[in-house]
């Protein structure tokens, strides 16, 4: 977590008053940005997707089109395809860089549901291959 982020349960009276007063006591301008807070990718969201998701779709790649590449390549290729590019930006200035590839690891659960939805529809559509559902 960046050392400028700070996570306020916005339930508690307490903290609430004193986000608002941190806001109140503001001078000039600032890029303040507001994120609902969500648990990281899940341990198990991360086993199906390496245990189960890439190798299905690895083994697609190279039945489909003859591509043959191993876990690891199999992953970034994905994660260029399937995730959006996140923002590099000069904290300093607040300007747009540039952007990057985005990062798995860097998912909350819902937005690596999201991208293993997005993984899992392009291998039924586009490779043919049936990934079976994660295990509860």
């Amino acid at each position: 977590m960046a050392k400028d982020t700070a996570i306020i349960d916005m339930d508690n009276p307490k903290q609430r008053q004193i986000l608002m007063g941190w806001i109140k006591s503001l001078r000039g301008p600032h890029r303040v940005k507001i994120t609902e807070a969500r648990s990281a990718r899940s341990l198990h969201q991360n086993a199906y997707y390496w245990g189960v998701v890439i190798q299905y779709v690895r083994d697609g790649l190279e039945a489909v089109w003859g591509e043959s590449m191993e876990p690891e390549e199999v992953h970034e290729w994905l994660k260029v395809k399937f995730l959006p590019l996140e923002p590099v930006i000069d904290r300093r200035t607040g300007e747009l860089k540039g952007r990057r590839i985005g990062s798995s690891a860097r998912c909350d659960t819902k937005e690596f549901a999201d991208y293993l939805n997005r993984i899992i529809a392009f291998a039924r559509d586009e490779l043919g291959v049936e990934i079976p559902p994660a295990e509860k």
